[in-house]
């Protein structure tokens, strides 16, 4: 007899003691994600993070996203950072049914419609049988700063995160998992969001209007006022190009310019 399996995934608090009340954080903040699953009537199954991708719209199939956690279990958003502290990672395991991980917040860059504000993360979640995991098809890894630059396991065993460098083997899918003996796997897609990354607050504040900037007093011919306009505006064209720019410039760590992100790094 197959049993439907129950797979959660929300954000928790800073201390991770209860879910987040809020979906709303300032960029800069992190991001506390718990995927569990319910194993009533079934034999010991461990959960884990088989993908996770973000978009700025609820839709999957978004052409724009960003890849968080990829290769089976590699999260490898902690490999995107400027210095040798670790920004993105999975929490050692506490429990098989629950897997935590924190990520670094982010932001897409504005589009024709979106802000860049909402983020949607959409997830494949796995168990798999206690006996028969870790293995290099359910794992939890963590690339690590403090562990010499290496990838190291959530459950102990980093040997199975070798292939985190390459590409790991993807294993079988199954959605329903019966309480038999053997290797069970059961497999779920799952959606987080929308989460909203604000700016912070001087980011949003509106630079002063030119119009009500001092104009420069400047003795000359009658010929050499419109001159002077005309380099006046030349000047306050490229200055508003350089802020286009510079909005529309990825900021993300090391991240592609067509991911689009910006963080507070």
């Amino acid at each position: 007899m197959q049993q439907q399996l129950s797979f959660t995934l929300r954000l928790m608090t800073d201390d991770w003691s209860v879910a987040r009340p809020s979906t709303v954080y300032q960029l800069g903040q992190t991001l506390n994600v718990e995927a569990s699953v319910q194993t009533v009537n079934h034999v010991p199954l461990r959960i884990f993070v088989v993908s996770c991708f973000a978009t700025p719209v609820p839709d999957r199939n978004s052409p724009l996203s960003y890849q968080i956690i990829s290769n089976s279990g590699c999260l490898v958003d902690g490999k995107v950072s400027y210095d040798a502290r670790l920004t993105s990672g999975f929490l050692l395991r506490q429990s098989d049914n629950v897997l935590r991980f924190f990520i670094d917040s982010f932001r897409f860059l504005a589009t024709l419609t979106n802000n860049g504000d909402q983020v949607f993360v959409f997830c494949q979640l796995k168990v798999a049988d206690v006996a028969t995991s870790p293995t290099a098809v359910n794992k939890a890894c963590t690339y690590s700063p403090s562990a010499a630059y290496r990838w190291v396991s959530a459950d102990g065993s980093d040997s199975v995160c070798s292939c985190c460098e390459s590409t790991c083997p993807s294993g079988r899918r199954r959605r329903d998992v019966a309480a038999v003996t053997g290797p069970s796997y059961a497999v779920e897609d799952v959606m987080l969001g929308p989460i909203v990354i604000a700016k912070p607050f001087s980011d949003n504040a509106e630079p002063s209007s030119p119009a009500k900037q001092q104009q420069p007093r400047v003795s000359a011919s009658k010929g050499a006022a419109p001159i002077l306009g005309l380099g006046v505006a030349a000047l306050v064209m490229a200055v508003a190009a350089s802020a286009t720019v510079a909005l529309f410039a990825s900021k993300r760590r090391h991240a592609t310019p067509s991911k689009g992100l910006e963080t507070n790094f």
